[in-house]
């Protein structure tokens, strides 16, 4: 709600879902540009360890590398928050003739999430400040819209890459991609294609993986003389079985040592001082 404190109590991407490395860039960088006052993450566990279950992040090198990622984005502040948020508005009579009120919201009234910062407001409420735009919800709500969000809208219903209107973000649909730009951070979530940023880029990635660089110092990116990097990919348990390839139905949790899945990609980082920067690996 426009004006109010926004916290989500409960977020993960569960493990062994093999696509929870995108967690990072996806929840960081949505809840900046929603402009979240916080995040929890559930839940980092007994403490002991023992290979991850579902929900335990204490001991599940992806879900805890994912969090430093998500810090940096958000805690940090990296990624701008939008400038303008589009307030749904309801009425009394509209509520009442819902048989549950999740139908309200149409599914691309969500999707414009990935545009800008959403949220809803009673239409008979006071707008908070300017930069709320009211768009009343039932039949024809697309005609309300302002109209940088309607082409965000048309472009949401043609699957095409959609940049948000911080342009710091850009979803692809089709090639299941997602490329966070902003000065002292960028992210790139692959699937094999070459993907850019301004400084970062990768090439010749295998498969699904995330990578990412992060200014340390207070210069951005392209001048920055201490970067972090993180390249994400699947860890499971040893003997982790499912039931099929997809991965999608899990038959043994397996035991430790954790493995990595082998995943390469040829990372590039353009800086003006290229030639005085040195690689460490760091534990």
């Amino acid at each position: 709600m426009p004006g109010k404190p926004c916290t989500s109590s409960e977020q993960s991407y569960c493990h062994p879902n093999r696509y929870r490395a995108e967690c990072g860039p996806v929840l960081g960088a949505l809840a900046a540009l929603h402009d979240y006052d916080g995040i929890y993450r559930f839940s980092h566990g007994p403490g002991e360890l023992q290979v991850p279950t579902y929900f335990n992040l204490d001991h599940e090198p992806v879900g805890q590398l994912s969090d430093r990622i998500l810090h940096f984005l958000f805690v940090r502040g990296d990624v701008a928050p939008a400038r303008e948020t589009l307030a749904y508005t309801w009425t009394p009579e509209l509520v009442r003739e819902l048989s549950n009120r999740n139908d309200a919201f149409p599914e691309d009234a969500f999707r414009l999430g990935l545009y800008g910062a959403t949220g809803g407001l009673p239409a008979t409420a006071p707008l908070p400040w300017d930069g709320v735009r009211p768009v009343p919800l039932g039949p024809g709500w697309e005609a309300s819209l302002p109209a940088p969000w309607t082409r965000a809208l048309e472009a949401i219903r043609k699957r095409e890459k959609i940049r948000s209107a911080t342009g710091e973000l850009e979803f692809d649909p089709v090639g299941r991609t997602l490329r966070v730009v902003s000065p002292r951070s960028e992210a790139l979530v692959l699937r094999g294609a070459p993907l850019s940023g301004n400084c970062l880029s990768a090439d010749k990635s295998e498969g699904f993986q995330v990578v990412t660089a992060h200014a340390l110092d207070r210069e951005p990116l392209e001048r920055s003389t201490s970067i972090l990097v993180f390249h994400l990919v699947n860890t499971l348990a040893s003997g982790m079985r499912f039931y099929d390839a997809s991965m999608t139905l899990l038959e043994d949790w397996g035991k430790l040592p954790l493995l990595a899945q082998a995943a390469r990609a040829d990372l590039t980082i353009r800086h003006p001082r290229a030639e005085r920067l040195r690689v460490f690996r760091i534990n």
